[in-house]
């Protein structure tokens, strides 16, 4: 059974996925438009893939449903995409 503060402890990790994916979608957008009309460099479009495991990840983190290891990892993993560079656009 989980308490409060470790509910609280989720909600609030859960936010830091959920602007990791804000994150990868804002930057994947705009550059998979323009490297569709042949003015910029490829950007896969599994990135939106990415932002939908984010928002898995996120919905189970604030459920607690995470082991710890994945629960880590995820962390982990949004941390690094919020320290990427922003793609520049056009």
């Amino acid at each position: 059974m989980s308490t409060q503060v470790q509910r609280e402890r989720w909600r609030r990790e859960a936010k830091l996925l959920d602007a990791a994916a804000a994150k990868v979608r804002k930057d994947a957008g705009p550059a998979i438009a323009l490297a569709d009309a042949g003015q910029g460099p490829m950007i896969p479009r599994s990135r939106y893939n990415v932002a939908s495991l984010l928002d898995a990840l996120s919905l189970s983190m604030r459920n607690g449903e995470l082991g710890s290891y994945l629960h880590a990892e995820a962390l982990a993993f949004a941390r690094a995409l919020l320290d990427e560079p922003t793609t520049p656009v056009g």
